[in-house]
């Protein structure tokens, strides 16, 4: 049986601003089936642009990389 770990936007946006986070996702994938609700990328992709003017930095990247994300980490719909 497969390991399924679900994450939350906070998971979300701590893999793209970290690297700790991103590393364990990714080399894991083939072990570990990950699951987040439709609406974690939804606000992971509304609060890393406000991020990132706090940080002065160009939220497109890291924008990009979430759109990336969603290849090892599967979204579901909420009901």
């Amino acid at each position: 049986m497969s390991k399924r770990i679900v994450l939350d936007a906070n998971i979300l946006i701590r893999a793209i601003l970290g690297v700790r986070v991103s590393e364990l996702l990714v080399s894991h994938a083939d072990e570990v089936s990950y699951f987040t609700p439709e609406v974690a990328f939804e606000d992971a992709a509304k609060f890393l642009p406000v991020i990132a003017e706090r940080r002065g930095a160009d939220p497109a990247p890291w924008l990009q990389s979430l759109d990336h994300l969603k290849l090892i980490v599967e979204t579901v719909p909420l009901i």
